[in-house]
C-alpha cells in the first residue's frame, strides 16, 4: 500500500461454543501513528456461525516498511480466557531517500595524509542498499590529493577505491563513510571539495550528492622542556607552544 493512504480489510469472528455468546473485539499496530477504526467493537454471535467485520486503517505518510502488522483480538464476555488472536502484515511501499552529511569529527594528519569521513543517513522508510563514489577524482587530483573511500562492514571498494557498494542501513539509520586524502606532491591545496554520489541499489532513480569540504588540519608542534644555549642565551622553558 502507498502511505499517507486508508485502506479497509474484512475478517470473520466464529462462535465456535455451544451457546451465544459475546466478544469484545480489537485491532492494534505496532505503529502507534497508524489510525485504525473497527466497525464495531463489540459483536453478538449464536453458536456454531460467523459474523464479518470491517477494519479501517490510515497508513501515515511516515509509516516504515518494517513496522507493518495489525492484530486483530476477540474475547469472550462469558469466559474472559476464551479468546484469539491474528496478525496480519500490510505490505508498504518503500519511499527511498537518504542524506549525505559531513562529519562532526575533525579530520586529522598522519603520514602524509589527511582521514576524515562523512555520514549517510537513511531518512526512507525502509532498509536500503547504497552505492557512493566521488565523482570529482581528477580535479581533486589537480589540486596535489588522490582520495581514497574507506570501507564499512558487509561492503566493497571499486574502481581504485574511488566507489563503495552494497552500504545497507535501516531506516532511520546512518553510518560513518571513511575518507583518505593522500598528497601526491609537495604544498598541495590546504582545502578539498569531494563530491559524494550516492545512490540506491533498490531504485536506480533514487540519486543524492553533497560536496564534503575537507580542509588541512591546523598543525601545531609543542615543545616540552626547550633547551636554548649559547654565548649570550641561557634559558629553559617547559610545556610551551609554538605554532
Amino acid at each position: 500500500v502507498i502511505p499517507n493512504s486508508t485502506h479497509r480489510y474484512l475478517f470473520e469472528v466464529e462462535n465456535m461454543g455451544n451457546v451465544r455468546d459475546t466478544y469484545n473485539v480489537k485491532a492494534v499496530s505496532i505503529d502507534q501513528n497508524w489510525n485504525i477504526i473497527l466497525e464495531n467493537s463489540e459483536v453478538t454471535i449464536e453458536p456454531g456461525t460467523t459474523k464479518t467485520l470491517t477494519v479501517e486503517v490510515f497508513i501515515p505518510e511516515n509509516a516504515k516498511q518494517d513496522s507493518n502488522s495489525l492484530t486483530i483480538s476477540a474475547s469472550s464476555d462469558k469466559d474472559s480466557t476464551k479468546q484469539h488472536s491474528t496478525t496480519m502484515k500490510i505490505p508498504i511501499q518503500q519511499r527511498h531517500s537518504f542524506t549525505i552529511q559531513p562529519s562532526a569529527t575533525a579530520a586529522t594528519f598522519d603520514s602524509g595524509a589527511i582521514r576524515s569521513e562523512f555520514t549517510i543517513l537513511n531518512d526512507g522508510n525502509g532498509a536500503d542498499k547504497i552505492t557512493v563514489y566521488i565523482a570529482n577524482t581528477q580535479e581533486i587530483l589537480q589540486g596535489g590529493w588522490e582520495i581514497h573511500l574507506g570501507t564499512v562492514q558487509g561492503t566493497e571498494l571499486k574502481y581504485d577505491n574511488t566507489t563503495l557498494v552494497n552500504v545497507s542501513i535501516s531506516s532511520g539509520s546512518s553510518i560513518n563513510i571513511p575518507i583518505s586524502l593522500i598528497s601526491k606532491r609537495d604544498n598541495p591545496s590546504r582545502q578539498v571539495t569531494a563530491r559524494i554520489i550516492a545512490l540506491s541499489q533498490i531504485d536506480d532513480s533514487e540519486i543524492t550528492s553533497n560536496n564534503i569540504i575537507v580542509k588541512y588540519p591546523q598543525l601545531q608542534s609543542s615543545s616540552m622542556n626547550l633547551t636554548a644555549t649559547g654565548a649570550e642565551v641561557s634559558e629553559v622553558k617547559s610545556g610551551d607552544q609554538m605554532v
